[in-house]
């Protein structure tokens, strides 16, 4: 055999230093003492093997890596446990294997959604052996065997601190409290949940390897009533870490609870208790790392003190617990000083012993004592002895840890009390979650402690194990010998027999003068030479060294004695006691033990300990041993499954594996040990039927017996395996030793391969011998079409080579005389152009010479001139200078001359009179300046008022432009425009006097100017004669006279330009207002009561009006207003709109003074006046007409304003009321113009009354005055004319009420418009910061709400029109009776008239009466009596349902409310009751599910609706109800049917539950394609029988559902909803299994799975009550797509495909199906990782938005709808029958009598 195996190829482990085991590969066969090997990296090496037994363990085949069960390997051996453990949590993400009974989890140190409510219904009920290895399925395992054999389940959880112990154990736990949920108000199930995060806060701590570490174990057993409902549980500890309390290792933490209390050391409620932060008190910051990533300790404290509420700790016992803990953190902080001497003091004011002293209501001054003192009895007398400070500090830690321990004693105590059970306890589960084999540098008692429970697990263990196997032996009755296992025993014995190392600790401690080392010498004298566990270390004095079953500890003997002692001072007990606080002193009283009453109570781990005498108190050592020996007791009374937590690396990163953390968990947690003793028996187990499906290629002819399945497989291995040790038959399977099964693969592919290597020799040569053949004849057939192909082409290029020949001559003659004349034609057009630029380029020089030339001439004339000039201005100046000299001779003799006196005289004679003159005409011209001055400063100030005014008229233009709205207001401004225009004119007229001023002052400056003339010729006259002084002085004098008239000329003129500026401006509004006259008419055609209703025409007159003015800025101010109106059709800018109220209220108030100054013009007008009496009565008519018009006018303006504004606020987009609202408008300006001008006639016929009746005679009496109103005409005409002026007064008021009530209306709905238009600004504004997602979401709830809100509008006008109806029905009825009665009462009186009865007719009314004593009997006769079996085809079966509504009927006959509200209570009740008692009796279901259906179409057929009534007959509404609306109850009905529904729907589940997955997905419906594996240790028996089931099975229950449905009348699209949850479930149900079996996974398991749904969907398919075909593939979509993708091809090519087709599969499912894909062969390749990964990233970038779920939901319902079917039958014709027993109903009918009167007049 190792000839075979160990061969060239073959695969094999060899050890490594680094990563524990190395693969190699065989390079030549095995022969002699060593072998050559290769390994992966391409090295070679030479291994030395000295003995047979020293071969290298072999590798499995590739098809077995990744086993669910490790005990499912050939070869099962160390490297390929580790190796196989690897692969699935490295590559597969896969953290649970099984290793035979034992469940291996390695933690991931990752959150994996793996956890939720969907993973717990997936395995809830199922045959949890041939699923995936998970926590929920050992749960459900441990469940199953609870419910089947009633017997007491355990599940152990072991491994070292940050395996993941505590998770594994609450996931347990909380699988319970799903599946065993109690339906009582207790809810222990949350109870037991809520344990978990208090056994965390005061149990759990911070290590190096674990940031949740439990460092204590527990038990927790959860008890089931015999409904396996939870009803209570209990809870055992052991052996707390106390010593963690006063001291805790670098990076390491205290217990939780305390970080959680120092959290709240800024919280007002925890004030009383003095906390600070951690790093403030020595018992918390001795680690100096006070936190942990992602951990709110907060919150935590919240989750803490939440379940200490739910399990019933009061918030004052709460509180006292705290106060317990923060006194523990003041102890540590406590200064204890050395004193004289050998001495300790604490200081009396310290402030910690102060606040202990007040947390736990004790003397400060004892406590403070006791810390430093101890008491010493001797016989004779009582001695206070004072501690040092190690002592004394050793004592106070004591005290501390004492208190601690006491306080988790109680929390434990109340735990258990809150989870007591309730009733009768039949079977309990219990979760053992303890501590793993430890060992570290520094080993102490508690690693003693722990790896003596883990020598004691570890015994149950394999003694477990190996009475599976010899029970498996026993049942298959094969022949085996005792496996040789490794048992512990010798090591118990060691530790806990007489005189064992925890006797001797014991016995030590009641030493007067123990001490560690004397102990260990006594163990070192028992047992050194005794046991073989045992080692005495060579350098070590105070260790000794234990070998245990996963390793060699050494333990340091030091402080056992004092951990085993557990002291604490009785002193300081006694001051704990003393507590004034009832609560402290009763934690520390002395209790009896607790005793363990019954094989599975649990209890506390032990007694307070309390320190009376040393003798009188257990050690921790035997209370450990005590509680541990009642725990094995426990475990052995129940089934054990076992669960194993590895710890994959030290540096807790996420999927990391370090081979030898892993190699070191396996060997200590016990799982090599199953191995061992696995594959020290026969480990590889078939059944006959899975090894001859398997291995018949392997067989022979003569090998196969058809009579006996066994006899061929015996015949089969005996061929293949002679040595006969190597397997063994069983009564059922087959069993083989180790490597057996990797032996018979291997032939198995060597056969396949030889097969494949035949198949292919004989197919390759037919494939060459037909393509040679094929070729042969395609070589012939092609060399005859070439030969004749090739003779054909010769002869015709024979023929070609002529023709060419001829056309080459022809075509190149051709081309050669085209050639030519192209050629030539191009050298004449050549030759033109050349030509052409000569002569041009001849002509252009001849330009240019010419224009140089008169270039030339010009400058050279220029230079000339300017020579000339400056020559002559040379001489100009020459001359002047001449001229000067010479004058200034002539000067001297006239200054000469002037000194005589008779010159002078001469000279001035009549000139002073003259100068005197002119100065006063200069002081008058001056006035006259100064005046001119002043006018122009006004024509300044009214030059600013036009300015003025033109920006008034622009803000009117802009205002009219950018409001459309306002267009009516135009009219208004119009005439603002008139009153200015005239304005204007006064202030022109001013301006024509002012120019009428500066003509006269023109004229009086030309006089002036004649003056000056006049007396500047006298002057120059006078010049001639007089000296040059005196000319100096008339020029001295007249210079400031010629500065004044410039200055004055300058005003003159600018006054002149600004006249004409003005009077263009004046031209422009008069063009501007003819224009507006011609194009839009007079302003009273745009008044507000204007017939125009088109919005163009109104937009198109405001647009043609030239609001132009002098400057060009108006035309472009216009353009741009143009522009703004154009965007303010669009969009009205709220700013915009403001600014515009503003202008315009300016506007109206400059309006408002115009009007008042004209009134005042009008009033002085008036009073200047003196009209006659025609003319007053002219003046009173128009003086009324308008005030009438301003009234209106204002009325008007203050209702357009209103109007303006809530249209300003409503939506604009809302064309349809905006023009309603302007036609309604128009149509009120139109009666209120009428009705305006008939008051302006009364007025002014009223205001007539007024002139003097003299006048009156004159114009109509011929001037008599006596005879006017001689006989009161006038006040008969008055009083006519009162009279209807009231009577119109009236039609106006109704008028007005009727306009206002429609106004009221309007506005109404204005204000819901602005409402709903504030609404979507809102969402608009909103919007905008949300996503895509929540804005369509935001989006479908606003039209949700709208739809809603209309549907309630709609439902209250329909129930509003129904009550109206039904009150005309019943005044018409009772008319119909008052009428009736006056008929007969006239008949019975009248004595003329003879009544002759012709016929008599009955009528029946389709009702039953009933009297209200007989309701509880017509209820039970309708409803409880029944049976399904009355009713057939000839006796529908929704009967019940049309006798209910006809007894509804009557009531509503009656109009009787009581006695409709009591049947309808009594029916629903009596329904209920019948389906709660038929809940699980299809027959029943369905018929009233049928019932309710009917009964719901019934009260809508008669209810009245039109939408249900459309269909009815005459008769049929006549029988409508009439004083009741029942659609209250149609709502129950619909509700107890949906009840119906769903329990229909849970009956079909529990029948499909049991056939699904053996007939969708076990069932081999091909029997070729067989894939049968090799199962390991945990497939060897089942947690539920086999069921063998086929899609028939499916099949036949979905037709028996679908005959049941059709004979009881369920409404076609009811089932048809039943059958579409039904395929879900099927489909969902299916997925889910799938998922959850890898050895499932493969491309033959998806071609008999897509087989198997081939059936159901030809069943659907011919029912016709299923969903069209797209809906019913939709339905079957995910698991038709998950069988595909098994099927499918799995490259890199694929992978787009992959992402499209199977849609209907989440991201997760696909991966999870990759992942799990199995190979079925050797030859089939394993799907890379590196591909899923490829999958999983094209999955998330086009699946970003799809949830995270990986199971499908079973339980999802289709939600009922009950469809509205109208129903035909009369209600009249309906017969009661006599199976249903309703003697005391009576059908109600009336009698028609037909009469016919004959009257007879006498």
């Amino acid at each position: 055999m190792g000839q075979d195996v160990y061969c060239k190829g073959a695969r094999i482990w060899l050890r490594d230093p680094e990563t524990v085991w190395k693969c190699a590969i065989l390079i030549d066969d095995f022969k002699s003492d060593s072998i050559k090997v290769e390994y992966e990296d391409g090295s070679q090496d030479v291994v030395a093997i000295p003995k047979i037994e020293d071969l290298p363990p072999l590798r499995n085949p590739d098809i077995l890596i990744g086993e669910n069960d490790l005990t499912a390997l050939s070869y099962l051996n160390e490297p390929e446990v580790l190796y196989n453990l690897k692969v699935r949590f490295i590559e597969n993400n896969q953290i649970y294997t099984y290793c035979g009974i034992v469940l291996v989890a390695i933690n991931p140190y990752f959150n994996l959604p793996i956890y939720g409510n969907d993973m717990i219904q997936a395995y809830r009920g199922q045959d949890v052996q041939n699923m995936d290895p998970h926590i929920f399925a050992v749960a459900e395992e441990a469940f199953q065997k609870m419910v089947q054999f009633d017997k007491n389940q355990s599940i152990i959880v072991s491994g070292e601190s940050g395996a993941g112990k505590t998770v594994s154990a609450k996931y347990a736990m909380r699988y319970f409290a799903n599946v065993g949920g109690s339906s009582e108000e207790t809810q222990i199930e949350k109870k037991v949940l809520a344990s978990n995060p208090i056994m965390e806060s005061i149990g759990n701590a911070k290590t190096i390897r674990n940031d949740n570490s439990s460092r204590f174990g527990k038990y927790i057993a959860i008890d089931f009533n015999a409904k396996t409902s939870i009803i209570g549980a209990n809870m055992r500890t052991y052996l707390l870490e106390k010593s963690r309390v006063v001291y805790q290792a670098p990076n390491e933490r205290n217990y939780h609870i305390f970080y959680q209390l120092c959290s709240q050391h800024d919280n007002d409620d925890f004030k009383m208790l003095a906390l600070m932060p951690p790093e403030e008190f020595f018992y918390t910051n001795q680690g100096g790392n006070a936190a942990i990533d992602g951990v709110d300790d907060s919150a935590t404290l919240e989750e803490t003190r939440e379940a200490l509420a739910l399990i019933g700790v009061p918030e004052e016992h709460q509180m006292m617990c705290f106060r317990i803990l923060a006194a523990v953190l003041h102890l540590g902080n406590i200064r204890i000083l050395e004193g004289e001497g050998d001495t300790c003091v604490i200081k009396a004011d310290d402030p910690h012993l102060c606040t202990i002293a007040e947390l736990l209501s004790v003397d400060p001054t004892n406590l403070r004592t006791w810390l430093v003192y101890t008491r010493i009895r001797t016989v004779s007398e009582v001695v206070n002895k004072p501690l040092n400070v190690s002592a004394a500090r050793f004592a106070r830690d004591a005290l501390a840890k004492h208190i601690y321990a006491q306080l988790f004693l109680w929390i434990v105590e109340q735990v258990n009390k809150s989870l007591a059970s309730t009733g009768k306890i039949k079977s309990f589960i219990g979760v053992l979650d303890i501590y793993g084999f430890e060992t570290f540098e520094i080993n102490s008692f508690e690693q003693f402690c722990i790896n003596y429970a883990n020598e004691k697990l570890q015994q149950q263990f394999t003694q477990h194990v190996f009475k599976l196997e010899q029970e498996e032996y026993v049942r298959e009755e094969i022949q085996w010998s005792f496996v040789d296992f490794y048992d512990n025993q010798p090591c118990i014995d060691l530790i806990e027999s007489k005189l064992g190392l925890l006797d001797l600790l014991d016995e030590e401690c009641k030493m007067p003068k123990a001490s560690d080392e004397n102990w260990l010498r006594k163990v070192y004298d028992h047992h050194l030479k005794k046991s073989k566990h045992l080692v005495k270390p060579r350098f070590a004095q105070t260790a000794f060294t234990i070998t245990h079953f996963a390793d060699t500890v050494t333990y340091q003997s030091d402080c056992f004695l004092e951990k085993n002692r557990d002291t604490v001072l009785e002193e300081q007990l006694k001051v704990l006691r003393g507590s004034e606080f009832d609560f402290v002193a009763d934690l520390f009283f002395d209790e009896e033990d607790p005793r363990i009453k019954d094989n599975y109570k649990i209890k506390m781990n032990t007694a307070p300990a309390k320190f009376v005498q040393s003798g009188k108190k257990k050690t921790v050592g035997s209370q450990f041993r005590e509680s541990l020996k009642a725990l094995m007791e426990t475990l052995n009374t129940t089934t054990p499954h076992y669960v194993r937590c590895i710890k994959p690396n030290d540096t807790k990163a996420s999927f990391t594996f370090e081979p030898k953390r892993g190699v070191e968990q396996l060997r200590a947690c016990g799982v090599l040990e199953t191995v061992k003793i696995s594959a020290a028996g026969f480990p590889s187990r078939w059944t006959y039927q899975e090894f001859f499906h398997r291995y018949r290629l392997l067989s022979k002819r003569h090998h196969v017996d058809k009579a006996s399945v066994r006899k061929t497989c015996e015949n089969i291995l005996c061929s293949l395996i002679t040595d006969p040790d190597k397997y063994q038959f069983g009564k059922t399977k087959m069993f083989f030793r180790a490597g057996q099964v990797a032996y018979m693969e291997k032939l198995r592919s060597d056969r396949l391969r030889s097969a494949c290597m035949a198949i292919q020799k004989t197919v390759r040569g037919w494939l060459a011998r037909k393509r040679y053949q094929r070729i042969r004849r395609a070589v012939l057939r092609l060399q005859t079409l070439s030969r004749g192909y090739m003779a054909r082409i010769r002869y015709r290029q024979m023929l070609e080579t002529r023709a060419t020949i001829t056309i080459q001559k022809m075509a190149r003659g051709y081309l050669a005389r085209k050639h030519y004349k192209v050629l030539r034609a191009r050298i004449i057009r050549l030759q033109a152009f050349c030509r052409g630029r000569v002569a041009r380029q001849q002509v252009e020089e001849r330009k240019k010479f010419k224009s140089s030339t008169i270039i030339q001439a010009h400058v050279k004339g220029w230079l000339a001139k300017k020579r000339y000039d400056k020559y002559r201005r040379g001489i100009v100046l020459l001359q002047s200078h001449f001229r000067r000299r010479k004058a200034r001779k002539e000067l001297l003799v006239l200054r000469v001359e002037a000194r005589s006196v008779e010159h002078q005289r001469q000279l001035n004679h009549g000139l002073e009179n003259k100068i005197i003159e002119l100065q006063q005409k200069i002081g008058e011209l001056r006035k006259e300046g100064t005046a001119m001055a002043n006018k122009v400063h006004e024509v300044a100030e009214l030059k600013t008022q036009v300015e003025h005014l033109k920006k008034v008229e622009d803000d009117a233009k802009t205002a009219a432009y950018q409001i459309s709205d306002l267009e009516k207001e135009v009219a208004r401004l119009k005439e603002e425009l008139v009153v200015a225009r005239q304005t204007i004119e006064t202030k022109q007229n001013e301006v024509n006097e002012l120019l009428s001023q500066v003509k006269q002052l023109k004229k009086e400056g030309e006089q002036a100017r004649v003056d000056l003339r006049r007396s500047s010729a006298e002057h120059e006259s006078a010049a001639l004669t007089s000296e040059g002084d005196v000319q100096r002085r008339i020029e001295e004098s007249t210079a400031p006279l010629r500065r004044d008239y410039e200055a004055l000329q300058a005003n003159y003129q600018k006054l002149l330009k600004n006249y004409n500026r003005l009077e263009q401006r004046v031209e422009s509004y008069q063009e501007a207002d003819f224009a507006r006259q011609k194009t839009g008419g007079d302003g009273e055609d745009q008044g507000y009561g204007s017939q125009r209703d088109s919005e163009r025409a109104r937009r198109k007159s405001l647009e043609e009006v030239e609001w132009t003015t002098a400057t060009g800025a108006a035309g472009e101010g216009r353009r741009r207003s143009q522009t703004v109106i154009g965007q303010a059709d669009e969009r009205v800018d709220g700013n915009v709109l403001a600014t515009l109220q503003k202008k315009l209220r300016s506007l109206e108030e400059e309006k408002k003074g115009l009007k008042r100054s004209l009134e005042e013009a009008e009033e002085k007008i008036s009073e200047s006046e003196q009209p006659g009496s025609l003319s007053r009565l002219k003046g009173s008519k128009e003086q009324i007409l308008t005030q009438e018009l301003e009234l209106d006018n204002r009325n008007l303006r203050k209702e357009v304003e209103s109007l303006r504004h809530m249209l300003a606020n409503t939506s604009r987009t809302d064309e349809q009321v905006n023009a309603m609202l302007h036609g309604q408008y128009d149509v009120l300006g139109e009666e209120l113009e009428r009705r305006r001008e008939e008051c302006v006639q009364l007025r002014s016929i009223l205001a007539s009354r007024s002139i003097d009746t003299g006048l009156i005679a004159k114009a109509s009496y011929g001037g008599e005055v006596e005879i006017v109103n001689e006989d009161g005409e006038l006040e008969m005409a008055y009083q006519s004319q009162k009279e209807a002026n009231s009577v119109m007064l009236v039609q106006m008021q109704d008028m007005k009420e009727r306009y206002e009530t429609e106004a009221n209306d309007r506005e109404r709905d204005l204000k819901l418009l602005r409402a709903e238009n504030d609404r979507l600004q809102d969402f608009v504004t909103q919007s905008a910061s949300l996503t895509p997602e929540a804005k369509m979401e935001k989006m479908a709830s606003m039209e949700i709400q709208r739809l809603t809100g209309e549907n309630l509008d709609l439902r209250d006008r329909l129930d509003k029109m129904d009550e109206d109806n039904r009150k005309l029905k019943k005044a018409v009825a009772q008319l119909a009776q008052r009428s009736q009665l006056q008929a007969d009462s006239t008949a019975q009186i009248s004595g003329d008239s003879l009544a002759e009865v012709r016929y008599k007719e009955r009528s029946w009314l389709g009702m039953l009466e009933f009297d209200r004593a007989d309701l509880q009997s017509l209820v039970a006769e309708l409803v409880l009596n029944p049976r399904v079996e009355q009713f057939n085809d000839f006796l529908p079966s929704t009967l019940p349902a049309f006798l209910l509504f006809m007894c509804i009927r009557y009531t509503d006959y009656r109009n009787d409310e009581s006695l409709v509200k009591s049947l309808m209570a009594s029916a629903t009740k009596a329904i209920k009751r019948v389906v709660k008692g038929f809940i699980t009796n299809m027959d029943y279901l369905s018929f009233w599910l049928a019932n309710l259906c009917q009964v719901v179409n019934c009260l809508r057929q008669y209810s009245g609706e039109k939408q249900y009534s459309d269909q009815n007959t005459h008769k049929q509404n006549e029988q409508c109800l009439m004083n009741f609306d029942l659609s209250d109850y149609i709502n129950v009905f619909h509700d107890i049917a949906f009840w119906v529904y769903e329990s229909i729907l849970q009956f079909i589940r529990n029948e499909l539950s049991t056939v699904v997955v053996p007939a969708i997905v076990d069932n081999e419906g091909i029997p070729s394609i067989s894939d049968s594996r090799p199962s390991g240790m945990r497939g060897r028996g089942a947690s539920q029988p086999a069921k063998k089931s086929s899609p028939d099975t499916v099949v036949r229950l979905m037709t028996g559902y679908l005959r049941t449905l059709n004979a009881r009348g369920v409404p076609e699209d009811v089932a048809r909803l039943i059958f579409r949850s039904m395929s879900y479930y099927i489909s969902a149900t299916s997925l889910n299994n799938l998922l959850l079996r890898k050895e499932l996974c493969h491309w033959s398991r998806g071609m008999q799975i897509r087989y198997n749904l081939s059936h159901v969907e030809e069943f659907l398919r011919e029912s016709r009550l299923s969903p069209p075909s797209s809906q019913t593939q939709e339905l079957l979509e995910p698991i038709i797509q998950a069988s595909q993708l098994l099927q499918a091809r799995k490259t890199d090519s694929d992978i787009n495909d992959i992402c499209l087709m199977y849609n209907k599969l989440t991201t997760q499912q696909i991966v999870k199906i990759l992942s799990s894909y199995t190979p079925q062969n050797e030859y089939e390749e394993k799907i890379p990782q590196s591909f899923i990964q490829k999958v999983q990233d094209h999955l998330k970038k086009h699946r970003s938005k799809e949830e995270p779920t990986i199971m499908m939901n079973v339980d999802y319902v289709f939600p009922l709808s009950i469809p509205f079917v109208h129903s035909p039958l009369k209600l009249e014709e309906i017969l009661i029958p006599e199976c249903i027993n309703l003697t005391f109903v009576f059908v109600v009918w009336v009698v028609v009598v037909v009469v016919d009167l004959c009257l007879f007049v006498c």
